[in-house]
């Protein structure tokens, strides 16, 4: 266990002896409790991250793996938890990189405020993304060990082998139109459409570039099309597009916390502290997964995880608490390995987790 959590602790030890250090200095004796609380909210609501991402990870080389745990999150925390707010300001705001910086450090209320303006756009960006990986999950039944709730998924897999891509985009397509009825009190139409239509075409083009590396890996485009498995201990190109891929989810899932985390406090950088600890232990916890075979284990898990990506959206675009979203997300996370374990017992998978022909899952007659 402490092998896998090892780096996440102590980084997370000497973060915290910074952030000790500041509290002393400044007389914020709250400093540490807002770092621990921010963490632990992070660690919270991104486990259904973590077991998605345990799906791709595990298709690495384990050189990439680690490489995703140790270089990918200084990409996620300087990037997506500092850089990225500070791009959305000034680019929102028409104001220069250099002022919004100095803006974030010195005049936190004027930051969080800029920041506030461009929530809008930015969830319905990231929400309509992950709906788009939710749904090609849901649609293509060969990416599916198992299928859970089988009177929603197997409807869902059928319009997948009849119509396929074009169904993924106008599922997308028609999620942009709940985003804007959940905009239509604000000033914020045009650009949610043109946030959604973005996070559209920008997913589409990352899934067909992704498909063009898995052939050139495979080395046998008709075979990798014919069997539609995905390949694994991937190296060269092909791991460092998936790393890209990892990274950019990790970003749309990010957008929610980044900006719940303002409700905890003003100060970037103790937002940066508790953030960059939950996001370690988060990555930790992927390649805990990935190593022990958890979604093997329990079989409906990644189904779980799915429909919690799935409802995520919708918790961003009508503004739920928090509490409620994560609440959602463990109810869903939680009865898939409840369900799993109920049906390994009644024999319905064997111990690789495959299903065992002939037996019916107590999934099929819910």
């Amino acid at each position: 266990m402490w092998r896998y959590y090892r780096f996440a602790t102590i980084a997370a030890a000497f973060v915290l002896g910074l952030v000790a250090v500041y509290s002393v200095l400044t007389g914020n004796m709250q400093a540490l409790l807002i770092v621990a609380l921010l963490a632990v909210l992070e660690v919270s609501l991104s486990f259904d991250n973590a077991l998605v991402n345990a799906t791709y990870v595990g298709r690495l080389s384990s050189e990439w793996q680690q490489r995703f745990l140790r270089w990918g999150i200084l990409i996620a925390v300087v990037g997506m938890r500092l850089l990225f707010p500070i791009a959305v300001v000034s680019l929102s705001g028409l104001i220069s990189p250099l002022r919004v910086v100095v803006m974030a450090f010195t005049d936190p209320h004027a930051y969080a405020n800029h920041l506030q303006h461009a929530h809008v756009p930015l969830v319905v960006f990231g929400g309509v993304y992950l709906l788009q990986i939710f749904l090609t999950f849901m649609l293509n039944a060969e990416e599916k060990e198992a299928t859970w709730l089988k009177w929603l998924e197997k409807p869902l897999e059928r319009i997948g082998e009849k119509s396929g891509k074009p169904a993924l985009i106008v599922f997308a397509g028609a999620s942009i139109t709940v985003a804007v009825l959940s905009a239509a009190w604000s000033n914020h139409l045009t650009a949610v459409l043109i946030a959604g239509v973005s996070s559209i075409i920008l997913y589409q083009t990352v899934s067909w570039i992704g498909g063009k590396f898995d052939e050139d890996e495979d080395g046998d485009a008709e075979d990798a099309s014919n069997t539609g498995k995905a390949l694994t201990n991937l190296t060269g190109k092909a791991a460092f597009f998936t790393f890209c891929y990892l990274e950019l989810q990790d970003a749309m899932f990010s957008f929610d916390g980044v900006m719940g985390a303002f409700a905890f406090t003003l100060i970037v950088a103790l937002i940066m502290a508790g953030l960059c600890i939950g996001a370690l232990y988060v990555r930790s916890m992927t390649i805990h997964l990935v190593d022990t075979g958890a979604l093997a284990e329990f079989p409906y898990l990644g189904n779980g995880a799915f429909w919690a990506i799935g409802a995520l959206p919708f918790a961003m675009w009508f503004g739920f608490p928090d509490l409620v979203t994560g609440g959602i997300s463990v109810f869903l996370i939680g009865a898939a390995l409840l369900h799993s374990v109920y049906d390994k017992r009644r024999g319905v998978f064997d111990a690789t987790g495959k299903v065992v022909e002939g037996v019916a899952s107590g999934a099929a007659n819910a």
